[in-house]
């Protein structure tokens, strides 16, 4: 665990790196407040899902050039599956009005993120089982939620709703902490799990280790972004590592260590 805090806290020494999380982080802030508002005129101000859905539309499909001259999705969201999630569920709502399932939604916004992670574990959980029942009823031929947008989404909406304190569970991160696992970032006895359970606290036990790490993040960085930046930056260094064949590399960057301290924020 204090190896994945440490080698999360290295990212902060990547200058580059977290200038390019910076630049995504200013165009995040821009749409902060309105996603906010949206959630909570949902949550609270018993707004339709549909009404919802199109509040999100834009900003869930907005991209900007990375650093390599290819577009990505300013949240993070690397596939259409995540995108449409919100869109998808609207359309399952209008057909199954006994469902309720503006109202299960609101209720998962209500009681969460809460204030520990074994809570946070216990909704996404049972918001995966109730989207994969849903999934299991559709005809054939019919787009599917699935169950891993449906963990996306319902953490985009506690990060939204918390301005960027919570990470989002999107295909990138989960990636990203099921390659710590694999590499033996928490101990040889912790591997990745194809449960969803297990897949969830997995995630939460990670990015708790890297928001350690991420303490130090410079201002414009909220929590939840620094963590998924470090994830990211975790993943493409373990790939390159996997690919070199670099054993002795993957344990050393696992190996406990002090964290380096961050560096000074910018004018001090």
């Amino acid at each position: 665990m204090e190896g994945v805090v440490a080698a999360a806290a290295e990212f902060l020494q990547d200058a580059q790196a977290v200038e390019a999380a910076l630049e995504v982080d200013r165009a995040r802030a821009a749409h902060t407040g309105p996603l906010r508002f949206a959630f909570e005129g949902f949550r609270d101000g018993g707004d339709s899902l549909g009404r919802l859905v199109g509040r999100l539309r834009g900003p869930l499909w907005e991209e900007r050039d990375g650093p390599d001259g290819e577009p990505s999705n300013v949240w993070g969201f690397q596939n259409e599956d995540e995108r449409l999630f919100a869109e998808r569920l609207a359309t399952a709502a209008r057909k199954h009005p006994d469902l309720e399932l503006d109202d299960e939604l609101r209720r998962y916004l209500q009681e969460g993120p809460g204030d520990s992670t074994a809570q946070r574990v216990q909704l996404l959980v049972a918001w995966g089982e109730l989207v994969g029942g849903l999934d299991a009823q559709a005809p054939e031929g019919e787009p599917r939620l699935g169950v891993g947008p449906a963990a996306s989404f319902l953490s985009f909406a506690w990060q939204c709703l918390t301005d960027g304190r919570e990470p989002v569970l999107h295909f990138t991160a989960s990636k990203a902490v099921r390659r710590v696992l694999e590499t033996g970032g928490l101990g040889p006895e912790v591997r990745p799990s194809r449960e969803l359970q297990p897949r969830i606290e997995g995630f939460y036990r990670v990015a708790d280790a890297v928001a350690r790490g991420t303490r130090g993040a410079p201002a414009g960085m909220a929590p939840g972004w620094a963590v998924e930046h470090a994830l990211a930056w975790l993943l493409g260094r373990i790939e390159r590592l996997v690919a070199a064949g670099d054993d002795a590399g993957l344990a050393e960057l696992w190996r406990p260590r002090r964290p380096a301290p961050a560096p000074p924020a910018s004018g001090a």
